[in-house]
């Protein structure tokens, strides 16, 4: 630590917040306002040296004895805000007045955020609250009270049950507290739950913490409360305030980290035992401490025994009368965690959000099942490039101002990246400290709604109807905000792809280039004395081409997930070097088993490079425009053929004692190592680490790419998804229809030269005349794919390309002596061979967006199934079979056809799917809505493919 610093004793720390909480004050208040009393406290020289004293303070506070969930919550909140607001400070800021900003921020916080949150939670709820309606609730929850209060004062007459909530016996507050109000309300026994239920209309309960996975952690008899309400067909409504979001996955009780927390995250020492949530003795069924026990001493006398029995009954009378004693206490679980599964709605103060579980749930009718679906999938907020999640739009827009009901704002506009002080200006509703609005988990965030006394009353009228309760409880959620940029962002977003198009287009561009021109050029070696080193035999050279495939089908997932879990551009570049050497060797080998070992490690660097640019290139443009830029990329793989053809042409009449073929390999290796090694370092690799973006820029790219769903939701490597994938049929679809290409496209560049050859002509001329086929093919790819784009289509254009493809096959086939037609129908398999490419990795990178994961793994399963065949077409072209090649025409007739019906069945499949959800889900889905797609992935409702 810097000298002259001055931070309080780390008791200091640990006797605020232990203060606070001897005042009634939140444990997440708690400890946000003791830590916000350290930095006032203390000065440091740097913003390093902030950050390590407010983590070492925070450690303490949550090593605490009385620290709880929610002060973790409170805690890991108040550590985010500082950070990033320390981060995104403007240059201009010093560090003391950064301070002030915090500490003023976190005192108002501090003390006015409870009061704020239930005072809107409370308002939220009423909607959801009849007349004459009987409310299980369990211990004691100021929101829950908060709630009660103003139905009251509504002049709603509510009955109340309210669980004794032992070992601490909330309940008994609860009850003085709603008697003191004029509430009826009874106090329950914990095991009378499921007696009571059937006269509940409905339970309510508070919350220690909502954790991201969806459930709840609250005091110990939640769980088996929200148990029994699913099975009696109960609503079961949680109550919690959006500083008690806390990033926990807990999924089932003994997954909760035990307490008070470690700086590790897990237990701390034994002593602390007492606090522990879950701390049975390993004797399950014995209370500690034990009673005095009978004694086994069979020789004892009748009147020994006896008084001993007398001594137990006494402790027992004991216990009845005083209740649990200290120790006894001390030793029972406090909290338990309830699965999402299980809470019908969590009502928040940034609005009413759902768990997941609605999916697992059977509903009472097709109108419950949509709202069940529509409750799972929804999500109504934006989020901006730093992780803040914006304030979201009121669905009610049209509702008329009451007091139940804040105003609505004119419109949909959002502000920009917050500012570290924020200004004192009029938010948008619901309005949120930046607390929350800036650091609440989006994951827990799905649907905000602005209830009205007229949206209230409708939900009081039909209360006891389910399904009329069902429908209008759907209609104030069937309006989704739409997150539309402005005329502003719009702006900067044009310029921005304009951006994006000159820095990542050329480089990657370039790239295939090189990479292509470094797998093709053996085809043009061959002719010019490769294949003497092989001893002219057919065998061998297609065992060389086979080669190349094993090493890039072995590693495209590997290579492509090694994209998603590092960095893209870091795996290209590296993929890139590794190539770009091997190919270099190629000048250098001296027999058959040197050049396997160079196409191996070609096939190991391309393996890294290809499907990861596309996945590359899925984080940065949208689905309406990557097909257009993946056909850049994939054209310059067709040009190379036209280069390649060019360039052995010039190398096959350079007089040289060293043989063409390898000055061909040098000159066409050689300059890959030094574009990997430029691209190392200028190629960006993400949006939200890339400096070539300024921070609107970054906002605005996160925006564009949000509300189109492409922005990953779970951070590293989702397996899940990953197995959701792999047991997708519809990634083995369109792999098969892939490989089918690539049956076609190894023939074309293994074997173009040889076939032009046998239509009269030299090797120098066969090599000269495949450049106008990749030429023609060029432009139709870049064609084709800007129709593909533009009209939003896949299907019915890669069924074109294909058709083209099958008949330059059947053409080749039948016709033998008219060299000319023949010439034509290269034309046609080298545009069915290279213009499916960019259109079927775009096909997958739009229909795979609800993960990256799962993006980057059907990606990489196009090359791990779409090679294979390849690796069969390198053995159809042999030197006996020329010139008619019965055998290579009919097996690329074949292959192509099949593509066509695949291609035309996929198109038919997506379009009936997209159908069928229309239908069930009452129409397309609200443009630019943001789906949360982490749990169910393209089974979200409101997901639809791309035809």
């Amino acid at each position: 630590m810097p000298n002259g610093s001055q931070s309080p004793a780390p008791r200091d720390v640990a006797q605020l917040y232990a203060q606070a909480i001897e005042e009634d004050i939140t444990p997440p208040l708690a400890a946000i306002s003791a830590l916000t009393e350290m930095i006032d406290s203390q000065s440091a020289s740097t913003t390093s040296h902030l950050l390590m004293t407010l983590h070492r303070n925070s450690t303490l506070i949550l090593e605490s004895p009385l620290a709880t969930y929610g002060t973790q919550a409170g805690v890991r909140l108040f550590e985010r805000w500082v950070r990033d607001s320390v981060g995104t400070a403007g240059r201009g800021a010093t560090l003391d007045e950064m301070r002030a900003g915090i500490v003023e921020e976190g005192r108002k916080f501090a003390k006015n955020g409870a009061s704020e949150c239930i005072e809107k939670i409370a308002r939220e709820v009423q909607g959801f609250l009849k007349d004459d309606c009987t409310i299980l609730t369990h211990s004691f929850s100021r929101v829950v009270l908060l709630t009660l209060k103003k139905a009251m004062e509504q002049n709603k007459r509510v009955n109340v049950y309210v669980t004794e909530a032992r070992p601490n016996c909330g309940g008994l507050k609860t009850h003085a507290a709603l008697t003191a109000l004029g509430i009826p309300c009874t106090v329950v026994l914990d095991s009378a739950v499921g007696y009571v239920m059937d006269r509940v209309d409905l339970v309510l309960v508070g919350s220690e913490v909502v954790v991201e996975s969806g459930g709840l952690v609250a005091g110990v008899g939640t769980y088996q409360m929200a148990l029994l309400s699913r099975a009696l067909n109960k609503p079961f409504y949680c109550l919690a305030e959006s500083y008690k979001f806390l990033r926990l996955f807990p999924l089932s009780q003994q997954d909760l980290p035990l307490l008070p927390f470690s700086s590790s995250g897990s237990g701390s020492s034994s002593k602390t035992s007492s606090t522990l949530p879950l701390c049975f003795k390993k004797s399950l069924g014995l209370t500690t401490p034990l009673l005095s026990p009978p004694s086994s001493n069979m020789g004892e006398s009748a009147e020994e025994t006896s008084s001993g029995l007398d001594k137990d009954e006494r402790q027992i009378e004991q216990v009845l009368l005083e209740g649990m004693s200290q120790a006894m206490k001390d030793h029972q679980p406090k909290y338990d965690y309830t699965p999402r599964e299980y809470i019908g709605l969590v009502m928040s103060d940034v609005g009413i959000l759902t768990p997941e579980s609605k999916r697992q749930q059977k509903g009472t009718g097709k109108e419950a099942n949509r709202l069940r679906n529509l409750l799972t999938a929804s999500s109504r907020t934006g989020k901006c490039a730093c992780g803040r999640v914006r304030v979201p739009v009121p669905v009610s827009a049209s509702a008329p101002e009451t007091p139940d009901s804040a105003p609505s704002p004119p419109s949909a506009s959002r502000s920009s990246v917050p500012e570290f002080f924020p200004k004192k200006k009029k938010s948008p509703v619901p309005r949120t400290h930046p607390f929350i609005r800036g650091y609440i988990p989006k994951e827990l965030l799905a649907i905000t709604t602005n209830m009205s006394k007229e949206a209230a009353q409708i939900r009081d009228d039909s209360f006891d109807d389910e399904k009329a309760r069902t429908n209008h409880i759907e209609e104030a959620f069937t309006t989704a905000p739409v997150i539309e940029l402005t005329e502003e962002e719009k702006a900067v977003e044009r310029k921005l792809v304009r951006k994006l198009d000159r820095v990542i287009i050329p480089l990657t561009a370039l790239l295939y280039l090189s990479g292509y021109l470094d797998r093709g050029n053996i085809g043009n070696a061959k002719l010019q004395g490769l294949f003497t080193l092989l001893d002219d035999d057919d065998t061998k050279y297609s065992i060389v081409l086979m080669s190349f495939f094993i090493t890039y089908i072995i590693f495209s997932i590997p290579g492509t997930l090694l994209a998603k879990a590092t960095s893209p551009a870091l795996t290209i570049a590296t993929g890139c070097l590794i190539w770009a050497v091997a190919a270099s060797c190629m000048a250098g080998v001296q027999g058959f088993a040197s050049m396997i070992v160079c196409r191996l490690f070609i096939g190991l660097g391309e393996s890294m490079f290809g499907q990861a640019v596309a996945f590359h290139y899925s984080l940065w443009y949208t689905p309406n425009e990557i097909a257009k830029r993946l056909s850049i990329f994939i054209g310059c793989g067709v040009l190379a053929g036209a280069f390649g053809g060019l360039i052995a042409y010039g190398v096959s009449h350079i007089k040289s004692s060293i043989a063409t073929f390898r000055i061909l390999f040098l000159i066409e290796g050689v300059p890959s190592f030094v574009l990997g090694l430029f691209v190392l370092f200028f190629l960006p690799s993400r949006p939200e680490t890339s400096r070539y973006l300024n921070e609107k820029e970054r906002s605005v790219q996160f925006l564009r790419m949000d509300r189109l769903n492409l922005v990953e939701k779970k951070k590293g490597i989702d397996w899940v998804a990953i197995k959701y994938a792999l047991t997708d049929w519809k990634t083995y679809v369109i792999s098969i229809t892939y490989s089918c290409m690539n049956f076609g496209l190894g023939s074309v560049s293994g074997f173009l030269p040889t076939i032009i050859k046998t239509m009269g002509y030299t090797n120098s001329e066969a090599q000269l005349y495949t450049v106008p086929p990749y030429a023609v093919a060029l432009v139709f790819t870049l064609t084709v794919c800007y129709f593909s784009d533009r009209q939003k289509r896949r299907g019915l254009y890669v069924s074109l390309v294909f058709a083209l493809a099958s008949v330059g096959w059947l053409i080749l086939l039948i016709v033998h002596k008219n060299q000319k037609v023949r010439y034509f129908a290269t034309f046609l398999v080298v545009i069915g061979s290279y213009g499916a490419i960019p259109l079927i990795m775009s096909w997958v990178a739009n229909n795979v967006r609800y993960s990256e994961s799962a993006r980057a793994v059907s990606l990489g399963m196009l090359n791990t199934v779409g090679q294979c065949l390849a690796i069969a077409a390198s053995f159809l072209f042999v030197s006996k079979d020329g010139p008619k090649w019965t055998k290579g025409f009919s097996c690329n007739l074949a292959m192509s056809g099949l593509a066509v019906i695949l291609s035309l069945f996929m198109t038919a499949y997506y379009h009936r799917e997209n159908a069928k959800r229309d239908e069930a889900e009452g129409g397309p889905p609200a443009k630019a809505v943001t789906l949360d797609t982490t749990v169910l992935y393209d089974k979200t409702i409101g997901y639809r493919y791309v035809v």
